[in-house]
């Protein structure tokens, strides 16, 4: 969920060595919050000279005052609609790949003409928010997966606090400034601003991807009739990869670069209402809320920075709560867990849904473990057995002829897998 994620996959300060480190790093995540807020009290109550209103702000110090608020990345995009998304964003609801989101196609003009949301913009402020953490998911393996965009405070809150913060420190220099703030709470079409902003490009799973920050991160928009340049846009470093794609267990991806919901995990234990139809209390496995399968096989998340912002870190009251808790939880002790989390997206009644469909599908998936492991112990015997005759009548311990190079007449090695081929890899730096 996220574009819609420094270290390398688990940085020096997300380890789990045993010396003490893990309350150092609560009092440092403490000490950062407390500076992080702050930040945010300092910049309201700042008093500033004010200039003439015809003086604007420039880029750099907009985007210097955006990183001391806490956003990773601050870029620039123009207030004009981004190139070819409106006649896509029609086909795609034409093929009806929003599924039951009617408020989807409502509007639809207005999600990508800037002046529908500010009468007179001239350009977009467009912000980023890490928010990988070294939490694993599931936190624990009992418990059931919740997709990272939900594991901390909820974005909205937090981006719109920030850019509320940013938006009143411009003000000190314009203060004439006419602006308007989304983040995910206005139909905007956000990862298109995104690419137009240099933050990324929106890759074949559609989520918007840097190289170096990975796709593990969200968006905030500010429209605004400043007259700034526009950040470069990134090149679509996807290649001819096909992880995502390839990955997805429910095929939610007909072609590259186009998700229909209709097929997608996340629309269905987040955003769909009532009973599940079409077997889909399966086919959402162990999600309980939302799904990460298409980032995490995406090659540019091998190496985006895990977030020591300590609104990003996980809520143990939302990460670490059982099946069994979910399932008998009642709406005013559910709506009073969720409060500051964007599990408020989710009802009672289908979270209680959703954690239904996973305890069923921990119980099936447990069972066919056991079966597998009774039958390859029945077997292990009988196999041992025949690997002498196999071997003494010139055949493989697969019971295949294998030439000289130890591969059978598929083409494959004697393990049954495919050779990678030179392309798997393409796309990670």
């Amino acid at each position: 969920m996220g574009s819609e994620g420094c270290g390398v996959g688990k940085g020096s300060d997300g380890g789990n060595g045993s010396d003490g480190g893990n309350g150092r790093e609560a009092v440092r995540r403490k000490e950062a919050g407390l500076a992080a807020e702050k930040n945010v009290r300092r910049f309201r109550r700042q008093q500033t000279t004010v200039i003439p209103s015809t003086t604007e702000p420039s880029k750099e110090t907009i985007r210097a005052w955006g990183l001391e608020l806490g956003f990773d990345r601050v870029g620039f995009a123009p207030a004009a609609e981004p190139e070819g998304v409106q006649a896509k964003l029609k086909t795609w609801l034409g093929r009806g790949y929003h599924a039951n989101m009617g408020w989807m196609a409502r509007d639809p003009e207005r999600r990508t003409d800037p002046n529908l949301i500010l009468e007179g913009a001239r350009s977009v402020i467009v912000v980023a928010q890490q928010y990988l953490t070294s939490e694993p998911v599931p936190s624990r393996p009992e418990l059931p997966k919740v997709s990272r965009y939900a594991h901390g405070r909820d974005y909205h809150e937090v981006i719109g606090k920030r850019l509320h913060a940013l938006r009143e420190r411009i003000e000190t220099v314009r203060p004439t400034l006419r602006s308007r703030i989304a983040c995910d709470t206005s139909p905007i079409h956000d990862k298109a601003y995104g690419r137009a902003g240099g933050l990324g490009w929106i890759g074949k799973n559609t989520c918007l991807i840097d190289r170096e920050a990975g796709s593990w991160f969200f968006l905030g928009e500010m429209f605004t009739d400043l007259d700034l340049a526009p950040d470069v846009e990134v090149t679509d470093f996807c290649g001819s990869c096909r992880a995502c794609l390839d990955a997805c267990p429910t095929d939610a991806f007909p072609e590259p670069y186009v998700l229909d919901a209709n097929r997608c995990i996340a629309y269905w234990n987040i955003e769909h209402r009532g009973d599940f139809t079409d077997r889909w209390g399966e086919k959402i496995q162990d999600w309980l809320v939302g799904c990460d399968i298409c980032q995490e096989v995406c090659p540019w998340n091998r190496k985006a920075p895990e977030t020591q912002d300590p609104d990003m870190q996980a809520n143990e009251q939302i990460v670490g709560v059982t099946l069994d808790q979910w399932s008998s939880m009642e709406p005013q002790e559910y709506r009073a867990r969720i409060r500051h989390s964007a599990i408020s997206r989710v009802k009672p009644a289908d979270m209680k849904r959703n954690a239904a469909a996973v305890s069923l599908n921990k119980a099936a998936a447990g069972a066919r473990s056991t079966i597998q492991g009774s039958a390859s112990t029945d077997t292990a015997g009988t196999g041992e057995a025949r690997q002498g005759t196999k071997e003494r009548d010139g055949r493989g311990p697969d019971g295949r002829g294998q030439d000289a190079r130890g591969q059978d007449a598929r083409g494959q090695d004697s393990t049954g897998q495919r050779a990678a081929g030179p392309d798997e890899e393409e796309g990670a730096s």
